[in-house]
């Protein structure tokens, strides 16, 4: 799951410029972004509905249809229609996959297990650049689409065969807006969300200088 996300990273604001230009690309990546903070808040509703199983089966599916989309799809409004829900997808399949590994991981377990989980993801990360470079050589970047579609099939048998079973917890709402007022409560949380910040802020870096150094 980690390298369909990464391929695409290296190479997607390339793409959007071939496609429409410079400036268009940054609202583009705006109206991504706001689409998968709604999905984000949303996300709990459809746990409790349906079940965190039936959720990544299905937003799994899609995330390989909107792969193919961009793939082979030529009319521009639903290239950039794909484009943008994508990051709304793969957002939502991560929070479902960190349900799955919060709830099959005794407390004894969770730092090894959230240790091997994020290096497997980094590694992708790390990889990604190379690999982005082999699958688009001289040719299109749609290749890369197509590449990250046939890299979700496995995931989608995986997710139906040994997660299928798997028995929900409570889903709670929460208030984003008492949430963001409460880290200052707790100085662990502030520390981690902190922490994660920098590391995001780090990747964010090396991908600028990927993209365009």
């Amino acid at each position: 799951m980690a390298f369909s996300s990464a391929i695409p990273a290296y190479t997607n604001s390339s793409f959007l410029e071939s496609i429409t230009n410079e400036k268009m690309v940054g609202i583009i990546y705006s109206f991504g972004s706001i689409l998968s903070l709604l999905a984000l808040v949303s996300i709990p509703k459809f746990l409790r509905r349906y079940g965190n199983y039936k959720v990544t089966f299905f937003f799994t599916i899609a995330y390989f249809l909107d792969l193919l989309g961009l793939a082979f799809l030529h009319n521009i409004f639903f290239v950039l229609f794909c484009f943008i829900i994508t990051g709304a997808i793969s957002t939502v399949i991560y929070f479902n996959l960190d349900v799955f590994v919060e709830h099959n991981s005794t407390d004894i377990e969770t730092g090894r297990i959230r240790s091997v989980y994020l290096t497997c993801m980094n590694f992708a990360w790390l990889l990604s650049p190379f690999l982005a470079g082999i699958i688009v050589g001289e040719s299109s970047y749609k290749n890369i689409y197509f590449v990250v579609a046939l890299i979700i099939i496995p995931i989608i048998f995986i997710v139906s065969s040994s997660l299928k079973n798997f028995k929900d917890p409570e889903y709670k709402t929460f208030n984003i807006f008492e949430s963001i007022r409460g880290l200052g409560e707790y100085k662990n949380i502030k520390n981690i969300i902190f922490s994660s910040f920098l590391l995001q802020f780090f990747i964010l870096g090396w991908w600028y200088i990927f993209q365009y150094i």
